[in-house]
């Protein structure tokens, strides 16, 4: 079991970038924050053993990837990479190497949340103890809170996408790329949106600072508007009666531009009266916090600690 004062590396491996910290078994703050990013060309487990060959006195690792996890190994979902959790700990030569699904450890910054630190679309009460996150980035990620902080990791992003939003797709333009959800609702989804109405390649990144742009306007609007017909159908399935809480730097950004009221209007959009009922006591939260998947690492690590 973790001590209280040894000394941890926190590690979370996205599809685009790789962030690192330091901690200490029972403190809640974070040491020497780095983020870098990572080609298909970067061999990471080099770059791990980098990062943990400076760190003296390093006693665990607690590692999130982003993909999903079977049998302590996981095979990342956007790029040709597999890290399983024993091999690492013998390479590294740490006393301990947890693992966990990116979202599985964003769960465990959930339940440490301030609400400081999120931002609410609607005005609503909890039900129930069930709570949804999800945030598009490189792709979707997206997982359940249950009773007793109980952390379920899914794999919406790969789900087939619904009739409903292909048919409001097909109203825009015509497309033959959207697949499944994260197709759609993640930081490539609003490019290929663009690349549709423009025909230009445009990063998200560029969409949103080319916001006074027409294109850019509309592509922002029916991304934004097929997000909040995504969330209806999760929260129709879920009955996330604590809420829906939205994260990461994509949706930070685009909050700016959301009319929250249209929002909400198109998440409570052709419901029965029963389910818009339901679903408009769902408070919607956008969560405004950084490195939200190193503090849940490090939670993770104080909770085995605790226990």
């Amino acid at each position: 079991m973790p001590k209280v004062g040894s000394k941890v590396l926190l590690i979370d491996i996205g599809g685009t970038n790789i962030r690192t910290c330091t901690a200490f078994v029972g403190s809640s703050e974070l040491h020497n924050e780095n983020r870098e990013k990572i080609s298909a060309n970067n061999n990471i487990d080099d770059y791990l053993k980098s990062i943990a060959s400076v760190e003296t006195n390093l006693d665990h690792v607690v590692c999130s990837v982003a993909g999903p996890k079977m049998n302590d190994q996981i095979n990342m979902t956007n790029r040709n990479y597999q890290i399983n959790s024993q091999q690492m700990q013998s390479m590294l030569g740490v006393q301990n190497f947890y693992l966990l699904n990116d979202w599985e450890s964003i769960g465990y910054f959930f339940n440490s949340r301030s609400e400081n630190d999120i931002h609410y679309l609607n005005d609503a009460k909890p039900f129930n103890e069930t709570a949804l996150i999800i945030g598009p980035g490189t792709g979707l990620g997206a997982a359940l809170i249950s009773k007793n902080n109980t952390v379920l990791s899914t794999e919406i992003g790969n789900v087939a996408i619904s009739s409903k939003i292909l048919k409001f797709l097909e109203n825009k333009f015509h497309q033959d790329s959207f697949h499944i959800n994260e197709d759609l609702i993640s930081g490539r989804g609003l490019s290929s949106i663009y690349k549709y109405l423009t025909g230009d390649d445009l990063s998200p990144e560029n969409i949103l600072l080319n916001s006074n742009n027409t294109e850019s306007v509309q592509s922002i609007s029916i991304f934004l508007q097929s997000f909040a017909y995504l969330l209806k159908e999760l929260a129709l399935s879920y009955l996330p009666g604590n809420g829906i809480f939205i994260l990461g730097g994509l949706c930070r950004s685009l909050l700016e531009f959301m009319n929250e009221k249209n929002f909400i209007e198109q998440f409570l959009d052709d419901l029965k009266p029963m389910h818009h009922n339901l679903l408009s006591n769902i408070r919607i939260g956008v969560i405004k916090k950084e490195m939200t998947p190193l503090i849940g690492n490090l939670n993770f690590i104080n909770s085995i600690h605790l226990h």
